[in-house]
């Protein structure tokens, strides 16, 4: 039997407001639910494309392979951060069906949904991933992206590693200072 704090998740999931629902969402997934709980994956359907996404990276982050089709189905939403989401969330997640839409998706206007794309088909072991993620980090001004590619990563499970080591990072900036030190030394 759920106790009180559950059962107000379960009546949060339902409520109005779109930040609520999404804080319930998370909440309720640190209290013990499992990540494939009926009323959480109900959220890949929720009306708010806010919600969908944050539904979409937890499934992600937490390796909830039974939400892969419900995520598969947000690649067709016109939101286009609810679509990077959702490549990323697949390509986390292995799932092989996300392929031909992320090799689709690389040759979109929006650099930042080929750059998800390019993260997904990497993670799914695709080596043209790894190629074209190159590309768009090479061409990217922002520093640790020109880092991410150095030295080369021809290798895709090398270039995961890279791209776990800046996901890290971001955690702290000492982190990050060191391995910027690290890479420019090698």
């Amino acid at each position: 039997r759920p106790g009180p704090v559950e059962d107000d998740h379960g009546c949060l999931l339902a409520a109005e407001d779109a930040g609520v629902r999404s804080a319930a969402f998370v909440a309720r997934l640190y209290v013990g639910r499992t990540s494939d709980d009926p009323a959480l994956l109900k959220m890949l359907r929720d009306k708010s494309p806010a919600v969908r996404r944050t539904a979409a990276f937890y499934f992600g982050t937490h390796g909830t392979k039974s939400a892969a089709p419900g995520i598969m189905r947000l690649l067709d939403e016109d939101d286009l951060e609810t679509r990077k989401g959702a490549l990323l969330a697949l390509g986390r997640l292995k799932h092989p069906p996300a392929v031909e839409p992320a090799r689709k998706a690389i040759s979109d206007e929006n650099s930042g949904l080929r750059r998800a794309a390019a993260v997904a088909l990497t993670e799914l072991g695709e080596s043209d991933g790894a190629a074209e993620l190159t590309r768009l980090l090479a061409a990217d001004d922002r520093r640790t992206c020109r880092l991410a590619e150095r030295p080369s990563i021809e290798e895709p499970d090398d270039f995961i590693g890279r791209i776990e080591v800046l996901r890290e990072s971001r955690k702290s900036e000492t982190q990050r200072l060191q391995w910027m030190k690290e890479a420019a030394e090698a």
